[in-house]
């Protein structure tokens, strides 16, 4: 299901990091700035799933954690924008975390299987259904995000 016209002109703002290191905080402070309604920012999918499913800090180079966690932020992602691209909407989305720091959390861990879990990620059909992939000007590939294109998230 690709992304509709809505969906697409709404801005998105990601805070992206590790574990506990106050991306929560940081979208609050950002949304009462913004002056934007709690339905157009994400906050806490990953504990939100962990609670959710039993799946611990432990669990973090599971793929089914990672999927889970992903398919969340997409689905909650994808709300917000309806919000927010609505006719009084902000225009904008706000989260804590995107879709692909699940496959960043994937790629640290694919060491030990050669890259599988990360692969796993960025090709299911629900990660892919919102990455742009064409520009309707050309028809040119407009991104192709890739095992690699996390590795080097990692280790910059």
């Amino acid at each position: 299901m690709q992304p509709s016209a809505a969906h697409r002109r709404v801005k998105a703002i990601y805070i992206v990091g590790p574990s506990s290191t106050g991306k929560t905080t940081l979208c609050k402070a950002f949304a009462a700035q913004l002056g934007l309604p709690p339905a157009v920012y994400i906050t806490e999918v990953a504990r939100t799933v962990m609670r959710e499913t039993g799946f611990t800090r432990r669990d973090v180079a599971r793929v089914e954690m990672q999927k889970a966690i992903m398919d969340k932020q997409l689905e909650q992602d994808a709300a917000a924008r309806t919000v927010a691209g609505g006719g009084d909407g902000p225009g904008i989305v706000l989260s804590d975390r995107s879709a692909i720091d699940a496959i960043v959390y994937a790629a640290l861990a694919d060491t030990a299987d050669g890259g599988t879990r990360s692969l796993t990620l960025i090709k299911a059909p629900e990660f892919q259904a919102v990455l742009p992939s064409r520009t309707p000007e050309t028809g040119v590939p407009r991104s192709r995000f890739s095992a690699k294109d996390a590795s080097r998230a990692c280790f910059r």
